[in-house]
């Protein structure tokens, strides 16, 4: 539907201008005032599009998500109601995208939907553990609470990733320069160089393989480009199989630093999502049930759910989540500690917290090794060819005389 700018003014007298969706104005204009408010001025933004664009995301940000439940925890713990306080965000954030998420939310509560209903949005904005967390603080009355839990958790996500971005940005802008430079050295000046040697016969056999890679290169790049656009394309095409989704999981795992890294991502997920739901008083089965929801690697998964089957029956937390990739035995020898006190919540937690400055060290770490030695190589490979290129002038210099 189009999406709609407008002003209007509520019982109070106060302002608010927002974004809604509608089918026509006349449809807006009705909505708004059977919510009470007097409408002064309506503006179309944008028209619906029907053809959605491969890369295009039509959910709610990381960021945006993380401003709603930060702003929404705020209020809550201040004693404002979920529906007022949302009235309220809705006043002060004006991106089209939170306030039709906003929006949405609202008129499912107005209608008598549950809160946990009401974040169950048209385009599944909010993952299925997001909901759940907010269900069980519903019924538990630890909605602000949840809702807290939930905000640090984004932000940590939201920091992380920015973290990610501005540690890769640098080897990136080298690694683009380095192939521009390769590129235009194949492309232009061995070319060029090459006509020094077209009455020679008898040339080095490095000026030949420079000459060879330089002709291919010129005859084939674009092929090549095709190739690795087609690869691409074709991993994304069978990334919608099971199957195929499994196998790579299983490789991903016993690639040595993909591996550790994978482990303690999905830890975090795991044991950030117990965390919250043991808090707020789910029992462990049916919190690892949902939180099982919260991974992403499909082996790591299969792994939780044996386990958490093995607990159904009876058997010891720590031991059945021992079998699982994700747990080293330092964290296990935690797991103990928080069945034998009953603090579980806490050891998740801690749990949690220990993983993500594992993490951060590791991300650390592996960018500082990266950027001098994507520099050493990319350097490697610009330079040899520039030796080679000298060596093979010296050489017909050589044979001239």
């Amino acid at each position: 539907m189009p999406l709609y700018k407008f002003k209007a003014y509520d019982k109070q007298g106060h302002s608010i201008e927002d974004y809604r969706e509608a089918s026509d104005v006349n449809a807006l204009r009705h909505s708004l005032s059977s919510e009470g408010l007097m409408v002064a001025s309506v503006s179309l933004q944008s028209q619906s599009i029907n053809i959605k664009l491969p890369f295009q995301s039509q959910n709610l940000s990381l960021k945006d998500m993380e401003f709603l439940t930060s702003e929404l925890a705020i209020l809550l713990n201040s004693g404002v109601k979920v529906d007022k306080g949302l009235e309220i965000i809705a006043r002060s954030k004006k991106d089209p995208s939170t306030s039709r998420v906003v929006a949405e939310i609202l008129k499912k509560l107005k209608g008598g939907s549950s809160v946990s209903d009401a974040f169950k949005t048209s385009r599944n904005d909010f993952d299925p553990l997001y909901i759940n967390l907010i269900a069980i603080g519903e019924k538990s009355g630890k909605l602000p609470q949840v809702f807290a839990g939930l905000a640090s958790d984004l932000k940590f996500q939201q920091s992380l990733r920015a973290k990610i971005v501005q540690a890769l940005t640098y080897p990136s802008v080298i690694l683009f320069v380095c192939v521009m430079c390769v590129l235009f050295v194949f492309n232009y000046i061995v070319p060029q160089m090459g006509s020094i040697f077209d009455k020679n016969d008898d040339i080095p056999v490095y000026t030949r393989l420079l000459l060879g890679a330089s002709e291919w290169m010129i005859n084939y790049q674009l092929w090549l480009l095709a190739g690795i656009v087609a690869v691409i394309f074709a991993i994304a095409y069978q990334w919608k199989s099971p199957a195929f989704r499994t196998r790579m999981a299983q490789y991903f795992l016993s690639v040595p630093i993909i591996s550790d890294l994978i482990k303690q991502v999905e830890r975090i997920r795991f044991n950030s999502a117990m965390a919250l739901m043991v808090s707020a008083g789910v029992k462990v089965d049916h919190a690892i049930s949902a939180a099982i929801a919260n991974i992403q690697n499909p082996v790591i998964r299969n792994s939780l759910d044996i386990a958490n089957n093995k607990i159904k029956k009876g058997e010891p937390l720590a031991k059945s989540l021992s079998m699982t990739p994700i747990y080293p035995s330092f964290y296990i020898s935690l797991l103990e500690v928080g069945e034998e006190s009953g603090e579980l919540a806490k050891i998740f937690n801690e749990i949690a917290q220990r993983s993500k400055t594992e993490f951060e060290g590791w991300t650390d770490r592996v960018t500082n090794i990266l950027e001098p030695l994507l520099i050493l190589v990319m350097g490697g490979i610009v330079g040899s060819v520039v030796i080679t290129m000298l060596l093979s002038v010296v050489s017909v210099n050589d044979i001239s005389i």
